[in-house]
């Protein structure tokens, strides 16, 4: 149907052309393209930098694990004394599923790149409450298609709806 159509055509845009090697050929003889996706359920969390879903955003809290995360910390040393009061989410792999299923948001800059020394440290400063110029200079990474203060700041505003 038109959802599928639609679904092929953002997923080749963001990620070019995917050909399947195996049964699935068309009537000329070719690969024939797919994709499988599976999508988180939306429980009102999905697109949100509340990593430990307690409803509020704080550098000490969500900002530390994001940080730890593009660090490549697991488990309790991902999680301990990070998590929020009155948080839903809590156990490290509830957290680090969570955050995997954030990491195409977390390109703060724009460059192609996790990276916790740009867009970690980007977001950590935005949730302590670095604005400006303070929060983006020397803090992009090559090729960051998001550079200035004013773009930075909507990016990330764009996931801490209210």
């Amino acid at each position: 149907g038109h959802g599928a159509d639609l679904v092929w055509r953002l997923f080749h845009r963001l990620v070019g052309t995917v050909y399947r090697q195996g049964s699935l050929r068309d009537r000329h003889g070719r690969y024939s393209k797919y994709v499988s996706a599976t999508f988180a359920p939306n429980d009102g969390f999905a697109l949100r930098l509340d990593i430990d879903k307690n409803n509020a955003y704080d550098a000490l809290t969500d900002g530390l694990l994001i940080l730890r995360h593009l660090l490549g910390r697991t488990g309790f040393d991902l999680t301990t004394s990070a998590i929020g009061s009155g948080a839903t989410l809590a156990m490290p792999s509830d957290i680090k599923q969570r955050l995997d299923n954030l990491a195409p948001l977390l390109d703060v800059d724009g460059n192609g790149q996790l990276d916790a020394l740009t867009d970690g440290l980007l977001l950590f400063n935005y949730l302590t409450g670095l604005r400006g110029s303070g929060l983006v200079t020397g803090m992009t990474g090559t090729g960051a298609t998001r550079t200035g203060s004013g773009p930075i700041e909507s990016y990330i505003q764009s996931l801490l709806p209210p």
